[in-house]
């Protein structure tokens, strides 16, 4: 009855309708026929990082930096320290003259340690992102080349401990030995 209705009432406009939605689905039908299969993979590159030479040698080379910063930067406080106490102690045997000198020279020990932080600091990150950044380009490229050669479309990092970005995956998936393959590592001890 309420067809019937609407067929009186709009009848040159439900013919249009129909067609419209006919032709969306056709559409719809077409466009998802020819979409790529959606396939992804999930690769753990903390687990492959771990097996690279090349991340061993950079770290260890870091932490030697880190190692000489942090000496010099304890040297520079144990002078300031000693000073600081010497300065304490003859203070009252001091003239205002020597005294002023004594802390104005304190006051640059201090600024030369916090100069000498920040630089550290600037030293160790830039150093950091010389040595990592090649290797994190080449790991990179690999898994690109390993997802293209399997017809993966996308692929998931899976090691994120703060929020894990993959709560499920089929062990097929995993292309973690590929990954180590490609780039001529030993792959009988993956975990």
């Amino acid at each position: 009855m309420l067809i019937n209705q609407v067929r009186e009432k709009y009848p040159k406009y439900l013919w249009w309708i129909a067609g419209m939605i006919v032709l969306l689905n056709i559409t719809a039908w077409k466009l998802t026929d020819n979409a790529p299969q959606t396939r992804l993979a999930v690769v753990d590159t903390s687990l492959i990082l771990n097996k690279l030479p090349e991340v061993n040698q950079a770290s260890q080379a870091l932490d030697t930096l880190k190692a000489q910063l942090a000496a010099q930067l304890q040297s520079k406080l144990d002078a300031y320290s000693l000073k600081q106490e010497e300065l304490a102690s003859n203070k009252d045997k001091l003239a205002d003259l020597i005294l002023k000198d004594k802390q104005a020279e304190l006051q640059q020990m201090q600024k030369s340690i916090q100069e000498f932080q920040k630089a550290a600091n600037d030293e160790f990150s830039k150093k950091e992102s010389e040595s990592l950044t090649p290797i994190w380009n080449n790991l990179q490229l690999t898994i690109n080349n390993v997802a293209k050669e399997m017809g993966f479309t996308h692929v998931i990092n899976s090691n994120n401990q703060q929020n894990p970005i993959l709560l499920y995956s089929l062990e097929s998936t995993v292309i973690n030995d590929a990954v180590l393959v490609k780039l001529g590592l030993d792959i009988s001890q993956s975990e």
